[in-house]
């Protein structure tokens, strides 16, 4: 039985050596690799050789794993030094996408106008993205909701300094720790994008039940959405031209849909892996007013903001 099992053992990991090449590893590096954990199980007695193998299925592992990582950064993440500490065990743990949310698609599909019954058979919970053309044409945050606005009501709160509590707070590349910082931080000018002002990004899911209130004043569920469908909390988002959200993976639980407010930004969607033999990177550009909606935790997506003045956008979670 061992000698069966011994033999088994080779096989599969001659066909990992196989796909781990296939998958652009150095050949010269595995060999040696797999050539050290042959010659090792093979020179072990039967006292030892249990523990032998395990140890060459971790090494196996381990290269495999390196083979991987090398994917993500070359093929999966435009930039290396965009890649947030925990996206691998992210990219790791989500569950397999079902390529059909993107194959044959070549940009983000784009209504001035959809009725609810086709909204939900095309896009609410097929993981296939859209854009929706004002969007928010009914609501008052465009002229009402701004940067300068959120920013006195946040630091007017009385209990400013704890009102993230448990929600989640992102400064991307700029120093900001917290809402609290950030909101002191940012002036006048940066807001304004005066020249030579420093360039900014942030963004936050909101905790403060009185904040949520003059949200919804000035916003409204997205007339497109199916009735039974509930919404979740509010995350904001807002930046100055020419940067955003480097590319990543949420691992939020369900689909979301987000509305520019203010400004102009452009999203590049990226299928995840298994995915990119029949799907490719599409993009979408947001102008103020409209709704794009997109599955966050299936696709790899960026953003970027366009000249001209600094972005605001709101969204939610939905079910």
């Amino acid at each position: 039985m061992e000698t069966h099992a011994f033999l088994k053992l080779q096989r599969e990991l001659k066909s990992l050596r196989e796909q781990a090449i296939k998958d652009s590893a150095n050949p010269e590096e595995i060999d040696e690799t797999f050539s050290q954990v042959f010659s090792e199980l093979s020179a072990k007695t039967e006292r030892n050789r249990t523990l032998t193998i395990f140890f060459g299925v971790t090494l196996t592992l381990i290269s495999c794993l390196a083979v991987a990582v090398q994917f993500l950064v070359t093929s999966v993440y435009d930039d290396p030094c965009l890649i947030y500490m925990h996206a691998l065990p992210e990219e790791l743990s989500r569950p397999i996408a079902d390529c059909s949310m993107c194959k044959d698609l070549t940009t983000v599909p784009r209504y001035d106008f959809i009725t609810k019954e086709e909204f939900e058979l095309k896009h609410a919970y097929t993981s296939q993205p859209a854009v929706i053309a004002k969007g928010t044409e009914n609501w008052t945050a465009s002229k009402n909701l701004t940067f300068s606005y959120l920013k006195e009501l946040y630091l007017a709160t009385a209990d400013v300094d704890n009102i993230q509590g448990d929600c989640a707070f992102f400064g991307y590349r700029t120093d900001f720790v917290s809402l609290k910082h950030a909101f002191e931080s940012i002036t006048t000018e940066m807001e304004n994008v005066e020249p030579g002002s420093p360039n900014w990004y942030i963004g936050w899911s909101n905790c403060d039940e009185n904040i949520s209130s003059v949200i919804h004043q000035l916003s409204s569920k997205p007339y497109f959405l199916p009735e039974r469908s509930r919404q979740y909390n509010t995350w904001i988002f807002a930046g100055s031209p020419g940067v955003g959200a480097g590319i990543h993976i949420d691992t939020v639980d369900l689909p979301s849909w987000q509305a520019q407010i203010l400004g102009r930004k452009t999203w590049t969607l990226t299928p995840p892996p298994e995915c990119e033999h029949i799907c490719q990177t599409i993009n979408a550009t947001l102008n103020q007013g409209d709704i794009i909606v997109v599955n966050t935790n299936q696709w790899y997506h960026s953003t970027t903001i366009h000249e001209g003045s600094i972005s605001l956008s709101i969204g939610s979670e939905y079910d």
